[in-house]
């Protein structure tokens, strides 16, 4: 087998690198989104864009004022204050107040300040909803902007939502999606439907989607993406049903800022690139450790030449390695290598991608090829050269018979084996290799 086939099967593996990251970028631009849309709480002692005095004014007026300035307080008793060209008596329901050029301003203790605008407006006294109507713009003082259509404040259910199509844009990229809803007081802000994500400060630049949208969980600090989600940088993709990122405070940061420390991929996870496939029931990454593990039954990795089998399969970064366990099959073209427990250490080749070199085989060991099966208790293969090694309860089974030693030495390349039996300890019985062969052996 020539050098050039022995792919690394791992390798494509790396596409876990759209995890590290991607996502972390898409956690700090959606959690940007909060600071645009505050909830608003009018309070019963003081004027408030609901208040009931607000009609009567208007009629004191003839059903309009030019450059109004309405004022409420949120329910950390910052100030709301919303302006318009003009606010109109609505004359098919006392109710209703329209508003012309609506502009409004929410203040922040610790997040600064965001502006909203939209070319009509109204506010429903009875119903205690103010719809910014149309193209609806909106902007924060630490320079994000997002676009949207019909925006809805529900001051009872203290909700804000839209129906129709939104985008975020920011310092990591962009977001689209089909409507969003903040409630809880903020706390859960959910894009609904289909949801994209753009990463353009990277390049390639990376996309991310899901068909069923993206919800931001404050009190939990966790990004859940919902059904069939997608992760794309150039050649590389991560796909699964349900995608979750949790988020922290960094330590010791000047300002606060958040970081993600952990994320899982779950249900019909598949990573893939040019070069192979990786199957699993669910991933997980360990930014601190730097560790990736896909579960399956079992977790699977492919290439054209090499295939890698284990209930449970683990990427470390730093050193770098793959740690395979539980019912571990590796198959390199015709050659099977199984065991407990398989340890694959990699390296660049010369087109700086990292393969495995060398392989360290771990409980009930057992390697198959076309000319025999060989079995120990532990074994080490070399996949530069092709030779492979095992010791302790090695049997080897062939076609003319069947052998039993204590080291075996394979080239897999060739298919050659030969077995040896423990050196003999000085004063001691010589030790013996031990075999059964077909009469056609002897004869």
């Amino acid at each position: 087998m020539e050098k050039k086939q022995k792919k690394s099967l791992i390798r494509h593996s790396r596409a876990v690198f759209i995890l590290k990251i991607a996502l972390p970028s898409v956690a700090f631009l959606v959690i940007a989104l909060l600071l645009v849309w505050p909830q608003i709480s009018a309070q019963k002692d003081r004027f408030s864009i609901f208040s009931k005095e607000m009609i009567p004014s208007l009629r004191e007026t003839q059903g309009s004022m030019t450059k109004a300035r309405l004022f409420s307080l949120d329910k950390k008793q910052q100030p709301i204050v919303v302006t318009a060209d003009k606010v109109i008596q609505d004359e098919k329901d006392e109710n209703k107040i329209r508003l012309i050029q609506p502009k409004a301003d929410f203040v922040f203790s610790s997040d600064g300040l965001a502006h909203l605008s939209s070319p009509e407006g109204f506010v429903d006294q009875k119903k205690k909803t103010m719809l910014f109507e149309h193209e609806v713009d909106g902007v924060t003082d630490n320079g994000y902007k997002v676009k949207a259509r019909n925006v809805l404040v529900n001051e009872e259910k203290k909700t804000i939502e839209s129906d129709e199509f939104v985008q975020v844009f920011g310092h990591f990229g962009q977001i689209d999606g089909d409507g969003f809803l903040v409630k809880d007081e903020g706390a859960e802000v959910n894009f609904r439907k289909k949801t994209f994500v753009q990463l353009t400060s990277f390049q390639p630049p990376i996309h991310i989607s899901s068909e069923n949208g993206l919800t931001i969980d404050q009190p939990k600090r966790r990004l859940t993406f919902k059904k069939n989600t997608k992760a794309v940088q150039g050649g590389h993709t991560l796909e699964s049903q349900l995608l979750k990122i949790f988020y922290r405070e960094k330590q010791g940061a000047d300002a606060p800022e958040k970081e993600v420390y952990y994320l899982q991929a779950q249900r019909e996870v598949v990573f893939s690139s040019a070069r192979g496939r990786a199957f699993g029931n669910s991933a997980e990454y360990f930014l601190d450790k730097k560790l990736v593990r896909l579960k399956g039954k079992p977790a699977r990795a492919e290439s054209d030449r090499e295939k890698l089998e284990a209930l449970t399969i683990e990427y470390y970064e730093d050193i770098p390695k793959v740690i395979a366990k539980q019912k571990v099959v590796f198959t390199q073209g015709e050659n099977t290598l199984k065991a407990d427990k398989m340890t694959a250490y990699l390296e660049p080749n010369s087109q700086n991608e990292q393969e495995i070199s060398w392989i360290e085989a771990e409980g009930d060991v057992t390697i198959m090829t076309p000319e025999e099966t060989v079995t120990a208790s532990e074994g080490t293969y070399d996949l530069k050269t092709g030779i492979a090694l095992l010791k302790e309860k090695v049997h080897i089974v062939k076609a003319e018979g069947e052998m039993e030693g204590d080291f075996a030495r394979i080239d897999m390349n060739t298919g050659i084996s030969s077995l040896q039996a423990k050196e003999t300890p000085a004063g001691g019985k010589k030790q013996r290799v031990r075999g059964t062969f077909q009469p056609s052996m002897i004869d």
